[in-house]
């Protein structure tokens, strides 16, 4: 009712998947399974700094990568939920990725470290701090050409002393339970044990409506 009074097209249900009878709950009120995330923490104890490795750098972002960023983000996002909901066009999942990396660097994030291959920036991971203790990793993402290269492990390492050096105690992320790629990834780099917490996004209640 209040969603069709506010004229809301899509809404997202995030419950937790230890609690056996909310997904009934919600199914019966109109929501359908989109996607499983799972949330990772990880303590940050006090590290040393490291330095690049190889050809490839870690470093904070400047204003001329960020059309690479937004080509990237663009083609890179395909696990998230909005891709697998079936209510939006592909053009338009890859159009909210291109807007959310360029906010990104536009100050959304507190900062966004890139790492660079030939000179070029080739992928991304964007830092959040949420309080004077924690911090969040948002967007990560390595260009298709460059993958297998451990460089997406490489920024989670800048990222984690980044976090370090902001004086944060714990660092999260939040993944797909079917991006098994990131989730090994974040927990090979931690230094301590991560813990993980699922839960799932059930949407929507309604068709959406054509908007003009």
């Amino acid at each position: 009712a209040w969603a069709e009074r506010e004229d809301i097209d899509c809404l997202y249900y995030l419950e937790d998947l230890q609690h056996a009878g909310s997904l009934r709950l919600a199914e019966r009120a109109g929501f359908r399974l989109t996607d499983i995330r799972v949330q990772l923490t990880c303590p940050l104890p006090a590290r040393e700094r490291e330095p690049g490795v190889g050809p490839e750098t870690t470093r904070p972002h400047r204003d001329d990568d960020v059309p690479t960023l937004c080509r990237i983000a663009a083609v890179s996002h395909h696990d998230s939920r909005f891709y697998h909901d079936g209510g939006f066009d592909r053009e338009r999942c890859d159009a909210l990725y291109e807007t959310w990396i360029r906010n990104s660097c536009a100050g959304y994030a507190d900062e966004v470290l890139v790492v660079t291959a030939e000179g070029a920036p080739v992928g991304y991971l964007s830092c959040h701090v949420d309080s004077a203790s924690t911090g969040r990793i948002g967007l990560t993402a390595v260009d298709a050409a460059f993958r297998g290269r451990s460089l997406g492990s490489q920024l989670i390492r800048a990222s984690l002393q980044w976090f370090t050096e902001k004086g944060c105690e714990e660092v999260g992320v939040t993944t797909q339970a079917r991006n098994t790629g990131a989730r090994a990834s974040t927990q090979r780099v931690a230094s301590a044990p991560t813990r993980s917490r699922p839960g799932s996004t059930s949407g929507p209640t309604a068709p959406r409506k054509s908007r003009p």
